[in-house]
């Protein structure tokens, strides 16, 4: 059938393969919410955290995360407040509220130690960053209401 639609614009079949498709990711969420990538609230949200999950840039499906993320910042009032820690200051980081510059691979300390699986002194070091920069973060997450953690990578 796929042949006969290409065929009709002039387009002979062929094989299309992605190399850099986060296939395991999409089985895993398929698995985990029955969808390959899960629509994300943030509109429901007063707090969003991203952790180099770089949503309005590349990761997963951007176009509904740009989209989801416009309506719940264009807000008048309640509008989340959006922290992003990472490496490096990306499309998602500079429409980010604030950025926490952690060294790349040390967002996982982070998260350890905000969940108590270590100390935030040595999330900090390990990070480049000071540790109020993470007591600051700490004491936002514990006290919003309702807040979207994103986690990077594919």
């Amino acid at each position: 059938m796929l042949d006969q639609i290409l065929s009709g614009y002039g387009i002979p079949a062929h094989l299309s393969y992605d190399a850099e498709a986060p296939v395991a990711t999409a089985q895993a969420n398929r698995a985990a919410y029955g969808a390959s990538w899960p629509h994300h609230e943030l509109s429901a949200a007063d707090l969003i955290v991203s952790f180099s999950a770089d949503f309005l840039d590349g990761w997963g499906v951007p176009v509904p995360q740009q989209l989801a993320f416009a309506e719940a910042r264009g807000k008048v009032e309640g509008a989340p407040r959006f922290i992003y820690v990472g490496a490096r200051r990306s499309l998602t980081g500079l429409n980010a509220d604030s950025w926490i510059p952690a060294r790349p691979g040390s967002e996982v300390a982070i998260v350890n130690a905000l969940l108590g699986s270590g100390s935030l002194a040595s999330a900090a070091e390990a990070a480049g960053v000071g540790v109020n920069l993470l007591e600051g973060l700490a004491a936002e997450i514990r006290g919003a209401r309702a807040s979207a953690i994103l986690s990077g990578g594919y």
